[in-house]
């Protein structure tokens, strides 16, 4: 397919992605400007700086739009030159505006397709163990992420990646060598094959919300629950369990007063090789504690926990002793596993629920 002479460019949703193409256009000299939602323009794009305070730092034009099907504003930006690219957009465009594009409608997406439709950013590609990324661009229709395949480019994620950050910084790292090259086939009216997508290959996983769905369940093996911890990891709050312990002066007073329900979140794990068998009601178990962190017993394996923290966003870690035991009430379990995270462009819709 030919684009043919681009005059303008609509980009839509947030991100850091977004922000580097808004700049390397107005570099170029294109005129641009950002359909965006509230959640997204409240959102850290670099360092301290969010979304809004950015395009405003750089005079690009942008609307803040609840629903980008009835916005009007969109009228005196879209024309028959006008390529619009959705970098994570808060709204599912409908049938007239997709028609209105002319095919011109596309949208970046950061993994494969069809085997990875829907959202959860990297956090599944973590749990499932799959090193595989990918640069994409697709054709919006009014399936989710079913459109024809405009350009791609797949890579591996370093060995040493394991969290959500380390993913998205690589990832980002990728786009931006694809996104310039993309844009310098615009400029050349390059003809993209299009590739339809194979629909016996696809899979579709829904949002996250970790405070919600990234409960431990210590049940599972040590290697899965290290991945579980992994893909909660930075940038966001954490996988969470809870905790009974004693403070010190109970514990040297024999065992009394003990405290439960206090809810941690676990960052930073290293999956080690047992020392022993662990039978599964050792799980969760702390056997092991020095200056690296808390050794928790798992089925399976050892795991090394170095960050362990409340609810007021304290680490908490010096405070844990031997023998205290991590654990999640079935209750929890059964709400992570039902929950259902939906956003729309303020952000989380079904807040009722969350743990």
């Amino acid at each position: 397919m030919r684009f043919g002479k681009i005059d303008n460019f609509i980009l839509f949703g947030g991100g850091r992605m977004l922000c580097h193409l808004a700049l390397k256009l107005q570099q170029e000299k294109f005129p641009v400007v950002v359909f965006s939602s509230q959640r997204h323009l409240t959102e850290l794009v670099s360092g301290e700086i969010i979304l809004e305070e950015f395009l405003k730092q750089n005079q690009i034009a942008y609307f803040a739009s609840d629903n980008i099907n009835e916005d009007k504003n969109i009228n005196r930006y879209l024309n028959e030159g006008t390529l619009g690219i959705s970098f994570g957009a808060a709204w599912i465009f409908n049938k007239n505006i997709i028609s209105r594009f002319k095919g011109r409608l596309l949208n970046s997406h950061a993994t494969r397709l069809p085997q990875d439709r829907g959202g959860g950013g990297f956090s599944w590609r973590i749990l499932n163990g799959d090193q595989r990324g990918c640069s994409l661009i697709h054709q919006i229709d009014a399936g989710i992420d079913t459109g024809d395949i405009v350009k791609d480019k797949e890579y591996f994620f370093p060995i040493l990646a394991k969290t959500p950050y380390d993913f998205i910084a690589f990832s980002l790292e990728q786009n931006f060598l694809f996104f310039n090259e993309f844009l310098e086939e615009i400029k050349n009216n390059f003809d993209f094959p299009l590739i339809k997508q194979e629909e016996r290959a696809s899979s579709y996983y829904p949002m996250l919300n970790t405070r919600a769905n990234g409960l431990i369940d210590w049940r599972l093996t040590g290697k899965d629950i290290y991945l579980f911890i992994n893909a909660f990891d930075d940038p966001y709050p954490g996988a969470s369990t809870f905790i009974q312990h004693l403070t010190n002066e109970n514990s040297q007073q024999g065992g009394a007063g003990l405290i439960g329900s206090k809810k941690v979140f676990l960052k930073d794990a290293q999956l080690l090789e047992p020392q022993t068998i662990y039978h599964p009601f050792t799980a969760g178990l702390i056997v092991r504690k020095n200056n690296q962190g808390i050794f928790i017993a798992t089925v399976g394996n050892l795991l090394l926990v170095k960050k362990v923290i409340d609810e007021s966003g304290q680490d908490i870690l010096e405070q844990l002793q031997l023998g205290d035991r991590l654990y999640t009430p079935q209750a929890a379990l059964d709400q992570a596993m039902t929950f259902r995270a939906v956003y729309d462009a303020s952000g989380l819709v079904n807040k009722k629920g969350t743990i």
